[in-house]
């Protein structure tokens, strides 16, 4: 049997009002905060991964090594309606994945940064070996879907459909029927920095400060 292509979408273009300027730049030991979510995924069995950001970012934030040694294995995208909300970045990153014949996305979140190539695998995993026809699988904890979010190609249309700053959350909530959910114990791992204060406990966390 054909292994299913997997895609992963990166998140990258949010415009970061609650932290002030844009949070990807933040340093965190040797990288910017934006690199960290990246190279985990990078180091996961994603088969390629599609980077979305703003029209004018010039992927400043990325480590060097990033391009040198992962070239093949990730694009550049750009969204010119981000600014309108999470689903346009979204769209932005599955148009992308679709022309790479992805049977499935696997959306990151570019201000996770204690996500694991562990946690990417084991939702690659399920969808790879199962039975069941999954439409999604989704990561949870205490009960709560939260990326990362694998959704099946039989969801692309109703994603396209999506506007404002709906994500997939929303797309799978009334569909819970039709997904598979793995839970995880570790809070941590969903961590995500929204504010000032948020990089100052990932730098507490980390031992950095």
């Amino acid at each position: 049997m054909r292994q299913k292509r997997i895609i992963g979408i990166y998140l990258a273009a949010g415009e970061s009002k609650r932290f002030g300027g844009n949070k990807l730049f933040s340093s965190v030991g040797n990288h910017h905060l934006g690199s960290l979510a990246l190279i985990t995924a990078l180091d996961s069995q994603l088969d390629k991964i599609v980077v979305v950001t703003t029209e004018k970012d010039q992927l400043n934030w990325v480590s060097p090594e990033l391009f040198q040694n992962y070239q093949e294995r990730w694009f550049h995208a750009t969204s010119i309606k981000s600014t309108y909300g999470q689903s346009y970045s979204l769209k932005c990153g599955l148009q992308f994945a679709d022309k790479l014949g992805a049977d499935a996305v696997l959306i990151v979140l570019a201000d996770q940064p204690f996500i694991s190539s562990e946690m990417i695998n084991k939702i690659i995993r399920q969808y790879q070996t199962s039975q069941y026809p999954y439409s999604f699988i989704a990561a949870s904890y205490a009960g709560i879907t939260r990326p990362p979010i694998l959704i099946s190609s039989e969801m692309f249309t109703d994603l396209y459909q999506l506007q404002g700053d709906k994500g997939a959350r929303y797309l799978i909530q009334d569909r819970m029927n039709e997904g598979g959910i793995i839970e995880f114990t570790d809070n941590m791992c969903f961590f995500d920095v929204d504010t000032k204060e948020d990089y100052k406990y990932l730098l507490h966390k980390l031992k950095l400060k």
